[in-house]
């Protein structure tokens, strides 16, 4: 899903509902939410973060769609590098 208003990923992912990409700025805003979040690049203005569950075991779609973020902005990366 694509939000345009923020707090609503932050909601989906602290009840499991999947993984968010948001800038860092936003990041901390979730922290009341003991949500985990790492650095992905590439970054624009701000750098994004991919922020889940805090101790959660990721399904393997999950997994999957990780992977395919990270990829995803590395591919975008190394095209503008």
């Amino acid at each position: 899903m694509e939000f345009d208003c923020n707090g609503h990923e932050a909601g989906y992912v602290s009840v499991g509902l999947g993984i968010s990409i948001t800038n860092e700025i936003i990041a901390r805003e979730y922290a009341a939410f003991h949500l985990e979040a790492k650095p992905v690049e590439p970054s624009a203005l701000y750098h994004y973060v991919a922020i889940w569950q805090n101790g959660r075991t990721f399904s393997n779609a999950l997994n999957v769609s990780l992977e395919a973020i990270v990829a995803a902005f590395s591919k975008m990366k190394a095209a503008t590098g």
